[in-house]
């Protein structure tokens, strides 16, 4: 038997749990509060799996903090996690997350000096609402494990195919 027909075949018979169902995109913004207070974020998403018990989210978050001392602390920070969620197919859906990223620090406009690059663990929680038509809204909170530690809530819109 040829690799291709097996791999066909097993793509055609795996269990439902196994194989990823439902891609997801969002985008959006809110609250970010790392060592120095509270500030801005924004950033997107990719949801591989968002009707399944386990997925995989790629992201993208944007961060800007105004120094006490006068200036910013701007971070940009890709992450890739896993996503556990217990009832994956019901209108509202809790889950858990957790995974591996790299944020980039930049400062303006201040005497501080912050590392340029650091690595970071986010993990954190959420619910997605399926507002019908493909339409999502997300709301979640990010605790980010790194040289300057952060917990981000917010929300954000998408689609989910």
């Amino acid at each position: 038997m040829r690799p291709g027909a097996i791999i066909l075949a097993i793509a055609v018979c795996a269990p439902r749990a196994v194989r990823a169902d439902g891609v997801t995109a969002t985008v959006g913004g809110g609250l970010d509060v790392a060592h120095d207070g509270t500030g801005v974020a924004w950033g997107t998403r990719v949801t591989i799996g968002s009707r399944d018990l386990l997925g995989l989210e790629l992201g993208f978050v944007g961060t800007d903090h105004a120094l006490a001392g006068g200036g910013s602390l701007d971070g940009n920070a890709v992450d890739a996690a896993v996503r556990l969620a217990p009832w994956p197919r019901h209108a509202w859906t809790p889950y858990a997350f957790a995974g591996l990223g790299w944020q980039r620090y930049d400062t303006s406009g201040s005497m501080m000096r912050a590392p340029a690059d650091a690595p970071t663990w986010p993990a954190g929680g959420g619910l997605q609402f399926r507002l019908g038509g493909g339409v999502v809204l997300d709301a979640r909170a990010t605790y980010r494990a790194s040289t300057i530690d952060s917990w981000t809530a917010g929300a954000s819109l998408g689609l989910e195919l």
